[in-house]
């Protein structure tokens, strides 16, 4: 149980980092995208 737990938590940790790397990813792009513009 303690186990399977565990790596649910390690599983949501990295799809949040995941998301985040993609947000930030997303505002820098449209960023550089508005600075060329």
């Amino acid at each position: 149980m303690l186990l399977a737990n565990k790596a649910t938590a390690k599983k949501i940790f990295f799809m949040s980092a995941f998301v985040s790397l993609l947000f930030v990813l997303g505002i820098v792009f449209t960023h550089s995208l508005q600075n060329t513009a």
